[in-house]
């Protein structure tokens, strides 16, 4: 499942505020037993965004043109 920011942030206003129930974007609402629990929640919702909005590794391609004059 993809999360979007909008869960992060009710999950980190959640621990900020001490609620246990955090009411998702798709209108899900989960209530968790411990802080400790919405900790890890965070922890994966934020691997979860920065591994979708990773770019791959960008490419550079160097181009030498000799125009056949000595000089190299």
């Amino acid at each position: 499942m993809a999360f979007s920011a909008s869960d992060l942030a009710a999950v980190e206003a959640a621990i900020a505020t001490g609620a246990l129930r955090v009411k998702f974007s798709d209108g899900r609402e989960v209530f968790y037993q411990t802080a400790s629990d919405l900790l890890l929640v965070r922890d994966a919702i934020n691997e979860d965004i920065v591994s979708t909005s990773a770019s791959p590794p960008s490419r550079m391609t160097r181009v030498i043109y000799n125009n056949g004059k000595s000089g190299w």
